[in-house]
């Protein structure tokens, strides 16, 4: 449909931008089994190639997907006519690097995800970077087909290729100052260009930026720790950080945090002279990962997620502006908002799904009346093995189907068909972020989102806990969770704890150039399974190469227990492992000293090496897991040693190692050589601003149930790994005692206790005449009043 052919009442839709045309590459196999094969390059292995106009123009394809209908929505792009990725007969067309930007993208199989290891698709191994003539001719930016001054919609994909700095090729409706909506999909360099200066006034624009791009531009924020202290670093990284100050008086800016988490912030706006309230940001998080979560090394990457959210929340947009011309504030509002969960959602299933599942086309060779006949099928990789069996003393060639690029993907997450009977699953909340406006420092409170979501009395932090037990980890699917092996955590504090340990591990066991061993402390309550998490958080990391050693430093009566544990860890490491070796009880006397032990420990852990009978040993790589057994924390820790450490508005925070002398037996040196820790804080309230702690215990108590009395659980089948799912059958009242005793006295061993002494093993239901006698419950709980609650069930 020609342009003077479309009603006036048509949707008109400008997408523009930078362009390339990627090259995807993956291996060919040969076909060298086949006897009979003629063609020479055949007989050798070598690469597959397939180009795909990118950019604006698959933004376009897309929408165009989403709308089909051109009498309703006509959308425009740059697409020249002899540009058609989709027939191989105008690849030629694609071919010169000096009418467009080209990108070598190399695909790999990869297994699906952590839970289907088998089963493989089409990812991104590497980038081989911008092809480019041998002279510097800069490609021009391609001129819009049939633009429209009147477009309501226009859509800039900017990726810092010279599309900004070009005017003439600008949308008219931008030129002309038409004030259309603008979506506006900024890559480094950020804010700059002629292009920028023209609409970042415009009270209609709706910028999108990557926010490890304001990381480059110099903005400190936090990465892969928790979703509040992110986004809180975000918000006050907006309000004082001098580059970012003209982002922040936008009505709408959205950032994304990979795949993972958006931010949607909303600034202070100047409308007819007078200054706007502050408007509401808000934060969309997966809540059961978080930013860089995807394991890239494992599962590869892909190119084109960006489009994919764009694409995503255009639409959107593009639904809000047929059923209302004129999009209010409100509205564009809600579309942003849907726009965002679905571009989230697509962002990820793009990602899952790769480019296509791997399979292989076995041509089996089979001989009739002196003619050769090829039967082809396609077998999944499940079934390779059975298929090779099957084909044995056979002349046979095994083929990789070729992955598909994109088609399928549009066809799935933006066909008309598909979109409208899919409903987007749970995976993503919406939170307010609190105002920093007025806060002089930048870490002024502990916000929580855990107890952001449950202040209000319809769903308080103990009917969260109740509901834990109950159901399982399906309760907690409106939380940020850390789910670190068969450790749950939902404690802001702990998993913040545990992602910057697991941060710290993985640098040092994927860097092969760091020998001396890397230190780490853990203290805790007893009981609090201090053990239990670092052992966790290192199998995820990688269990295969890591081996687990454990000494208790309050057994050892001399040196040469210490030197004959070093001996046993260097064995480790010879062997081609990376011990992690547990100190339990680092902090005990040794030589009527109090933490006598430390000064022996200094060596190996700043050098990597030990002597014994005077001649030193080199260790090798291995990770010191120091765990205490007198102090609780390692504030405790720092104040008992003489040492100073900054303390925060709340006790769970991190703190910082301080640099502060002292004379107490070394333990600044030994803090010194310290690379993070953790505090376990158990199942019992730490103070009265805890109010978690109910949170910790129920999911210790679910993970004992699933693990000591699954016979409890109706429908028990395997959940998630690691989990079961199903409904616990426990008394009410009894489950709540369990929830809110004032203590239990040796933490989570006094839990797993309680369950071990009532009997369970042959009944359906956990009630109260199963439990112990009142004076074998004192010996694990703390506080008579629940005790004496108990006996009135």
């Amino acid at each position: 449909m020609g342009l003077n052919m479309l009603s006036s009442n048509t949707l008109k839709i400008i997408v523009a931008g930078d362009v390339t045309v990627d090259w995807y590459y993956w291996p060919r196999v040969s076909n060298s089994k086949i006897e009979d094969e003629t063609i020479n390059w055949k007989l050798y292995d070598g690469l597959n190639v397939c180009p795909k106009i990118t950019g604006p123009i698959l933004i376009s394809r897309m929408l165009s997907k989403c709308y089909p209908d051109r009498e309703v929505v006509s959308i425009f792009d740059q697409k020249p006519k002899l540009f058609d990725d989709s027939k191989s007969e105008y690849w030629c067309s694609l071919q010169f690097p000096n009418e467009v930007l080209h990108v070598n993208i190399k695909l790999d199989q990869f297994p699906i995800s952590e839970s289907d290891l088998e089963n493989k698709v089409y990812r991104v191994r590497n980038y081989g970077g911008v092809i480019t003539p041998p002279y510097q001719l800069y490609p021009p930016a391609f001129v819009i087909q049939n633009d429209d001054e009147d477009a309501k919609l226009v859509v800039i994909h900017d990726i810092g290729n010279g599309f900004r700095d070009t005017e003439k090729v600008w949308p008219d409706a931008i030129k002309k100052d038409k004030n259309p909506i603008i979506i506006y999909y900024m890559n480094i360099p950020l804010f700059e260009g002629e292009l920028w200066k023209k609409v970042h006034k415009n009270k209609r624009l709706i910028l999108v930026l990557n926010a490890e791009d304001l990381r480059k531009l110099g903005a400190n924020i936090s990465r892969s720790i928790s979703w509040e202290k992110t986004a809180l670093e975000f918000v006050w990284e907006v309000n004082t950080n001098e580059k970012l100050k003209c982002i922040k008086n936008l009505p709408n800016v959205i950032v994304r945090f990979g795949t993972e988490g958006v931010i949607h912030y909303s600034g202070n706006h100047v409308q007819n002279n007078c200054r706007r309230g502050i408007e509401s940001s808000n934060l969309y998080f997966d809540v059961s990962s978080i930013e860089e979560s995807w394991d890239t090394k494992k599962f590869g990457s892909m190119r084109g997620s960006s489009a994919i959210f764009i694409s995503s929340l255009t639409s959107n947009l593009i639904s809000k502006l047929i059923s209302e011309d004129n999009l209010s504030d409100e509205a564009l509002k809600e579309g942003i908002k849907k726009g965002i969960g679905e571009g989230l959602f697509n962002s990820q299933e793009f990602i899952k799904n790769g480019h296509g599942s791997v399979k292989k086309n076995l041509k089996k060779v089979i001989s009739e009346s002196n003619e050769n006949t090829y039967e082809a099928r396609s077998v999944d990789n499940e079934n390779d093995s059975n298929q090779k069996n099957k084909s044995k003393g056979n002349d046979c060639s095994e083929q990789l189907e070729p992955p598909n690029i994109f088609d399928q993907t549009i066809e799935k997450l933006f066909g008309s068909s598909q979109k409208n009977g899919r409903e987007l699953d749970n995976r993503f909340e919406c939170i307010e972020l609190p105002n920093m406006d007025y806060f002089e420092e930048r870490h002024p409170i502990f916000w929580s989102i855990l107890e952001e979501k449950t202040k209000d009395k319809e769903q308080n932090l103990l009917n969260v806990a109740e509901r834990i037990v109950i159901d399982g980890s399906s309760a907690l699917k409106h939380f940020p969770v850390g789910f670190f092996g068969k450790l749950t955590a939902v404690d802001r504090a702990e998993i913040e704890s545990f992602r910057s340990i697991m941060s710290i591990m993985k640098e040092y066991i994927y860097s092969e150039k760091k020998s001396r061993p890397l230190s780490i402390a853990v203290f805790g309550y007893p009981g609090s399974g201090k053990s239990f998490g670092i052992t966790e958080v290192s199998k995820i990391i990688d269990s295969e190469n890591i081996q687990i050693i454990g000494f208790n430093v309050s057994q050892f009566t001399s040196t040469a227990d210490l030197a004959s544990a070093f001996h046993r860890v260097r064995d480790i490491s010879l062997n081609g492992k990376i011990p992690l070796v547990f100190f339990d009880e680092f902090d005990c006397t040794f030589e009527n000293r109090p933490l006598g032990w430390l000064r022996y420990f200094l060596v190996p852990m700043q050098d990597g090496e030990f002597m014994d009978q005077g001649s030193m040993h080199p260790i090798g790589r291995s990770i010191f897991v120091f765990a205490g057994g007198i102090y609780k924390d390692f504030q405790q820790f720092c104040e008992n040693i003489g040492i100073r450490s900054n303390k925060q508005n709340d006790p769970r925070e991190n703190l910082t190692f301080a640099t502060e002398k002292s004379s107490a037996e070394k333990c600044p040196d030994f803090v010194s050589r310290l690379r993070g820790y953790v505090n376990i804080l158990g199942p019992n309230k730490i103070d009265e601003s805890d109010g978690a702690y109910i949170i910790r215990r129920a999911i210790i108590l679910r993970s004992l149930i699933e693990e000591k009395a699954p016979n409890i659980i109706v429908k028990c089948e395997k959940g998630p790994k690691y989990r079961v799912n199903g409904t616990a059958i426990i008394d009410p009242k009894l489950l709540t005692i369990l929830l809110t005793v004032p203590e239990y006295k040796h933490g989570a061993r006094s839990m797993e206790a309680i369950i071990d002494m009532s009997v369970l093993g042959k009944y359906k239901s956990w009630q109260k005449a199963s439990l112990p006698p009142k004076d074998q419950l004192e010996l694990h709980i703390n506080g008579t009043e629940s005790i004496d609650l108990l006996d009135k069930i």
